[in-house]
């Protein structure tokens, strides 16, 4: 599979990559790598796996973890889809349709590139650099779940010209609250009939649900792995409905979320520290005493010592 291809770009767009992670893409310096290292970065930026690439090459997956550790040491501790989107950027920079300053309330995308153009109105509410190209997927960190595949898909069909023009409103998950989003998205096509570029305009909403409620809860977490210890506030407990005097609070936060859930929050902050991350997080879905369903949002800081000792600082947030 081209990692040009729609299927691959859309692979690299759906991902959820931190934003200061997606910053360093152009940053990362891939002139020391071996052409076998870049082939296996190239591989696996179409979307392909070890298991896949390994037969594809002929090499264990113990070889392969190795060309990994050598890629790493060269180019920095990135998580591997910061990697391959660093060099799906690297390699298309000179076929990157020039994006200029967007002065209306909205974005555009290169879709050879999957970069996006954003208004500094927009950059800002997402924290990231105005004035520069950005990742799709930096722009996707802020969307409500049960929100973010129908947008995505909504805006891909432009992307990928199955629709020449569509309408999507969905929710961004704020610490301030959460606020809707009207979009209207069209398509740009070159002569040949190829969508070359897609623009985003935001138009003004007013939000009259009868239950609508701005303001989010937050609550928050401390982990120190080297004594083993969790703790968490008052609001972190009532958000999640526990009781902070339970024998096992990690136990007790488990069993109050959804099933499918489970396994993507336990330990996500401790793997991400061992990835060498700064900063993760995570959406899961707490299920209430009446069955009912609260999305929540779960941030954490990795913070190190020199000794080697990490400390783990969090907020969750729940919004509806």
């Amino acid at each position: 599979m081209d990692w040009k291809s729609h299927e691959a770009r859309e692979r690299l767009w759906g991902g959820d990559l931190p934003s200061e992670q997606l910053a360093h893409n152009e940053k990362i310096s891939l002139d020391s790598l071996s052409a076998r290292e870049r082939q296996i970065l190239g591989m696996a930026a179409t979307g392909m796996l070890d298991k896949q690439i390994g037969p594809e090459l002929g090499v264990s997956l113990n070889t392969l973890r190795t060309y990994w550790g050598r890629i790493r040491t060269k180019t920095g501790n990135f998580p591997r889809t910061v990697l391959a989107a660093a060099y799906v950027a690297n390699e298309i920079k000179e076929e990157l349709v020039t994006l200029g300053p967007v002065a209306h309330e909205g974005w555009v995308i290169d879709v050879q590139s999957m970069m996006l153009m954003a208004s500094d109105s927009i950059n800002d509410l997402h924290g990231l650099e105005c004035g520069v190209p950005h990742p799709v997927p930096a722009y996707s960190l802020l969307y409500h779940p049960e929100d973010k595949e129908m947008a995505q898909k909504a805006i891909h069909r432009v992307i990928s010209g199955d629709l020449e023009s569509t309408h999507v409103i969905f929710r961004l998950a704020l610490e301030s609250g959460v606020e809707v989003i009207n979009l209207m998205v069209r398509g740009e096509k070159d002569q040949s009939g190829k969508t070359v570029k897609v623009v985003g305009y935001r138009t003004r909403t007013l939000d009259c649900r009868a239950d609508r409620d701005p303001q989010v809860r937050i609550g928050t977490w401390r982990r120190d792995v080297s004594a083993n210890s969790l703790t968490v506030d008052d609001d972190f407990c009532e958000i999640v409905g526990i009781d902070r005097d339970v024998p096992d609070v990690m136990e007790a936060i488990l069993n109050s979320l959804h099933p499918e859930d489970r396994e993507t929050v336990r330990d996500f902050a401790l793997k991400a520290a061992l990835r060498g991350e700064s900063s993760v997080q995570c959406d899961a879905r707490v299920v209430k005493d009446d069955g009912s369903v609260v999305w929540v949002r779960t941030k954490a800081r990795i913070e190190r010592d020199l000794d080697g000792s990490i400390l783990i600082l969090g907020t969750v947030a729940a919004f509806r």
